[in-house]
């Protein structure tokens, strides 16, 4: 990792982290998971695919579908939880709802190898400082915290409320006990999540050991950026910006993704997402200063980007800003 942050080198800094992560753990033999589509099919408990986990269900509810080689995968991910504060000129979220996460699974046993080799690409091939880096884990957590005692970086017990060392899949009978990787920042010395090490119990016995991590929350941190929208890619398109430009940047992006994923508008379920996300994108549009043509360039930037093609995601767009009232009382 560098020195300092160039916001000019966004795409770059999500090529280089996702290139070594590929090239990392293939050639320590790790199996390479395809990636899932936005739309969650695998998991029907969540509307889209919000993390790693909700594509290795599967494996979890079947562990010995996990091959020996254990598997890695890098994924697109939507999460809407700031579709509940996009009205609220109070509330700036630190975290984007679209962004990218590498993830490994690997059968229960393997939880001290697994995260010996993620400390590894942490700091061997990122290049990430050990002295800036710890491992928190709970107490109550005997088997965990042996593990974390015996791993090349501080140990901090118990400096997070219980609930974030546990882990809920919303399956019966399955949860998760963590411990997560930690960053200090350079300036103020607190530290915060960059991922997580989970151990998967099903009825009490331990069928597998995740972990995961986003890009965007990576730089963050090590860069003590204010939200991990500052470090995501939308912000090679709209350069960022606190307050009401960063909550458009965020709804634009996952408006594109959505409409991208051929999220259909509806007045219910994921075209009920989509249509919150584009009214937001109009109002927060205004709140920024930028006009409609501002927005369907960002659009056709933002798509060429990611999908390195458009395919009129940004006509979709202005169809609906352009007929918003309508469309609302249709659906």
């Amino acid at each position: 990792m560098e020195a300092s942050f160039c916001p000019k080198r966004i795409v770059d800094y999500h090529s280089m982290i996702k290139k070594f992560f590929a090239d990392y753990f293939f050639v320590l033999g790790y199996q390479e998971h395809t990636p899932a589509p936005i739309i969650s099919f695998d998991d029907r408990s969540v509307r889209f695919t919000g993390s790693t986990t909700n594509v290795f269900k599967p494996y979890i509810l079947n562990n010995s579908l996990i091959p020996k080689r254990r598997l890695f995968i890098i994924q697109r991910c939507l999460r809407t939880q700031n579709a509940k504060s996009f009205w609220d000129n109070n509330i700036f979220p630190e975290w984007g709802s679209y962004f990218t996460e590498m993830g490994l699974i690997a059968s229960s046993d393997s939880i001290m190898s697994l995260t010996i080799d993620s400390i590894k690409y942490f700091i061997n091939t990122l290049k990430i400082e050990s002295e800036k880096m710890c491992l928190r884990v709970s107490s109550r957590d005997k088997d965990l915290l042996k593990c974390t005692r015996q791993m090349p970086l501080e140990t901090k017990i118990d400096d997070m409320p219980a609930k974030h060392y546990r882990h809920k899949y919303g399956l019966p009978g399955v949860l998760g006990r963590n411990f997560n990787f930690g960053i200090k920042n350079s300036e103020t010395s607190t530290i915060k999540d960059i991922g997580t090490v989970v151990l998967v119990e099903k009825l009490g016995e331990a069928v597998a050991v995740e972990m995961g991590f986003g890009v965007s929350t990576l730089l963050a941190r090590y860069y003590n950026l204010t939200d991990s929208i500052e470090a995501s890619t939308i912000s090679a398109v709209i350069p960022f910006k606190p307050g009401f430009n960063s909550k458009f940047a965020d709804a634009l992006s996952a408006s594109v993704i959505m409409l991208k994923e051929k999220v259909r508008l509806s007045g219910r379920d994921k075209g009920r997402v989509l249509r919150t996300y584009l009214c937001a994108l109009r109002d927060l549009s205004k709140k920024a200063g930028f006009s409609i043509d501002d927005i369907l360039q960002f659009a056709v930037d933002y798509e060429e980007l990611e999908y390195k093609k458009t395919s009129f995601v940004a006509d979709k767009i202005l169809y609906f800003l352009e007929n918003k009232e309508k469309i609302l009382v249709q659906i």
